[in-house]
Formats: C-alpha cells, sequence, structure tokens
C-alpha cells in the first residue's frame, strides 16, 4: 500500500505546492532562475513544469545539466586558513529541486517507519533537543550515583561529512532490503547519481 502511495500518479497541486513552498529569493543554480521566477511565471508555465517532471521520471532520465550543481564555500569563521573553515553549500535549478522535493514530500507520512523511534531528528513531529535531553540526564544520573560507577563510560560517536561518505549502491540495497519498490528506488537513484558539480572559485566555475 505504501509502494502504490509512493508511486501513485502525481498532480499538478504537489508541483505548485513545492513551488510555492520555496523562498522566492533563494541562490539560483547554474540555470540562473531562482524560485520567485517561478512564482511569478507559474501560470505561464506551471503545467509545462509538471508534464516534464512526470516525463522525466517515468522515463527515468533528466534532461542534460538538469542536475548540475554549482558549489560555493562560504566561511565559517573569522579564520580562513584550512578547508575546515568553510562551509560548502550547494546551489542547484529550481527545476531539480522541485521534483526532489515533490518526491520527499511524498516519503514524509511513511517515514516513521522507515526510521528508528531512537533518531530524534527530521522526522515530523519528532524534536531534535529529545536526545539531547536524554544524553543531559544519562550523564547526570552516572556522575550522582553512589554505587556501580566503575567501569562505565559514555561516547560521542559522529560521522564527519556523513551524506558525503555514502555509497550509492548501498543506499539502494537498503531501499531494496526495507521494501520499497524498483520504481521508487529509480526515481531516489536518478536524483543522487545524476548529479554533477562545478566549485566557485573566485567567482570562476572549476570542473
Amino acid at each position: 500500500e505504501d509502494n502504490n502511495d509512493l508511486t501513485a500518479p502525481f498532480s499538478i497541486a504537489e508541483f505548485k505546492d513545492v513551488v510555492f513552498s520555496m523562498e522566492a529569493n533563494k541562490c539560483p543554480g547554474p540555470d540562473r532562475f531562482n524560485p520567485g521566477f517561478y512564482h511569478k511565471f507559474w501560470d505561464l508555465c506551471g503545467y509545462e513544469i509538471f508534464e516534464a517532471g512526470c516525463s522525466w521520471l517515468e522515463c527515468g532520465a533528466f534532461p542534460p545539466s538538469l542536475n548540475s550543481t554549482n558549489i560555493a564555500l562560504i566561511p565559517k569563521g573569522e579564520s580562513q586558513a584550512s578547508m575546515k573553515d568553510w562551509r560548502p553549500i550547494s546551489l542547484c535549478n529550481v527545476l531539480y529541486k522541485i521534483v526532489a522535493k515533490v518526491l520527499a514530500n511524498r516519503l514524509k507520512p511513511i517515514l516513521e517507519k522507515c526510521i528508528s523511534e531512537n533518531q530524534s531528528a527530521f522526522v515530523p513531529g519528532r524534536s531534535i533537543l529529545d536526545n539531547a535531553m536524554a544524553a543531559i540526564e544519562i550523564i547526570h544520573y552516572m556522575k550522582s550515583k553512589t554505587k556501580g560507577k566503575k567501569g562505565e563510560v559514555a561516547l560521542k560517536l559522529d560521522i564527519s561529512k556523513a551524506y558525503d561518505r555514502i555509497d550509492w549502491e548501498y543506499l539502494k540495497d537498503i531501499m531494496t532490503k526495507m521494501g520499497f519498490s524498483q520504481k521508487w528506488i529509480g526515481w531516489i537513484m536518478l536524483c543522487v547519481e545524476t548529479v554533477d558539480y562545478s566549485i566557485i572559485v573566485n567567482g570562476n566555475l572549476v570542473g
């Protein structure tokens, strides 16, 4: 049933809702069109965008350069002595972001079935602060208990640049194991595997 909902025919309302949920003045991608352009001219081009998005997903291919992305480096602090002092942001084409967000919105209602209850972030209805509060309470308990302290340890583990380290074949295998349909998996892999990057260096594109 969930797979049927995920891969059901799209509606133009889904695309319109996504377009108008975007901040109008967000930085544009390589095609230079920001969300505000699509806000203003939706009545003229909205149906064509809807038809094109459905066609791309149906045939399993994006047009050349649709998923091209410019990467800009934003300084994180006062010193920019090393690459760790910069935060990369991806400037994607809005047309790609529309399609990706339509898929993301379809996935939202079933996220609770896919993600462990132990993860408190990035799922509607959960708060990233829940696990932080739980950790504070656990540390307080460990410090205040009078017996059995010997041998206790608390570990904080964090994967640096976790998204960038994911192997796409691993993601595909996980979705298959979780029971997602091949059609849905194909859509997700289309979004993540077709991207190409250029880096903005001193106002020029490299790569």
